[in-house]
């Protein structure tokens, strides 16, 4: 399994150094890129692209107080939501 996250900016990097760590200690692999899904998203689109053939991979978007990456990285899957989760509905890792 691989993990790969998303930050819409560089002042996200504390919420991502949290996941990071959480995923360190279970020894997950992971990467970690800067990309406005908003300003660039052919960058976004890039990092999807260089991870299709992975064969279990989890997205991990962090957008500060935006959603604007969600729909570009939310795969076209049948009777699976694409709306975000409030971050106040999900348990802490």
């Amino acid at each position: 399994m691989k993990v790969v996250i998303i930050m819409g900016s560089a002042a996200d990097q504390d919420h991502a150094l949290k996941i990071t760590t959480a995923l360190d200690s279970f020894n997950i692999p992971w990467e970690q890129h800067v990309a406005s899904a908003h300003k660039n998203p052919r960058e976004v689109l890039a990092i999807l692209d260089a991870n299709k053939e992975e064969k279990t991979l989890v997205y991990v978007t962090i957008a500060g107080r935006s959603n604007t990456r969600f729909p570009v990285s939310s795969p076209p899957i049948p009777n699976f939501p694409r709306w975000p989760v409030p971050l106040s509905k999900t348990k802490s890792i």
